[in-house]
């Protein structure tokens, strides 16, 4: 993308990316350098909860995606961001991308094909 909306999304507020090293990953690959411009499959809103509540219902939403679909995952809990890279991990979704705007955190999962 090319003139003054470049890095925005709908013209609106740009996308920033996070660029931090969580905890999780002790090899040192940073697991959210994507800035979103990606659509999703389910829409779940987990703002205004606090941990553990959005990963919690990111999975439970996450048991009702076909394989392979993608989740997008809205919060405000400044501890989704180390929260969510664990979960991915462990159970074996993909975290497809993460980006934070304003207070919100957006992240993209897709469900592993192992239910």
């Amino acid at each position: 993308m090319v003139g003054a909306n470049a890095g925005r999304r709908n013209g609106g507020a740009p996308l920033i990316r996070i660029d931090r090293y969580c905890a999780a990953y002790e090899d040192g690959v940073n697991p959210l350098p994507v800035l979103l411009m990606a659509d999703s499959d389910h829409r779940l809103d987990a703002r205004g909860l606090c941990c553990p509540h959005p990963v919690l219902r990111a999975r439970r939403a996450l048991a009702g995606l076909e394989c392979g679909q993608v989740l997008e995952l809205l919060a405000t809990d400044p501890a989704s961001v180390d929260d969510i890279v664990r979960f991915a991990r462990r159970s074996g979704h993909e975290l497809l991308a993460s980006e934070v705007r304003g207070e919100v955190y957006r992240f993209l999962l897709r469900k592993h094909a192992h239910g």
